[in-house]
């Protein structure tokens, strides 16, 4: 009798040894402990902004300017002298298409030119 009760006790503290393994079988008293996966770390989706020159022309150049502010980009405004265009709007952007956050993008605008009077000289012709 006592032998029997020495190989239930050995039966039992190996089975609690062979528990307390980790990745070891679960005794059949115990229920399986649920496997989590190892946390990992992945890089963010690539997001990127879709800029239509095309449809930005023409625009006000503060209202352009602001809309690519808001997605993250870096708007720089080119000022150039334009008949053909009012004053303040848009005349183009560029890069554009599919771009990153924080990539510059230069707006170009267009302003009045000055009359010039005169030989340019800055004397109006007079002599």
């Amino acid at each position: 009798m006592l032998a029997m009760a020495a190989t239930a006790v050995l039966a039992g503290l190996a089975g609690w040894q062979l528990a307390s393994v980790p990745g070891a079988a679960p005794t059949p008293q115990q229920p399986p402990a649920p496997r989590t996966a190892p946390a990992t770390v992945s890089a963010p989706a690539s997001r990127t902004v879709d800029v239509n020159g095309g449809a930005l022309a023409g625009l006000p150049a503060r209202a352009v300017r602001q809309r690519l502010s808001q997605l993250g980009l870096a708007p720089r405004v080119a000022w150039v002298p334009s008949a053909q265009h009012p004053p303040g709007t848009v005349i183009s952007v560029r890069p554009a298409g599919q771009l990153p956050p924080g990539t510059t993008v230069t707006v170009t605008v267009a302003y009045r030119p000055h009359h010039q009077h005169g030989n340019g000289q800055g004397n109006n012709g007079g002599d």
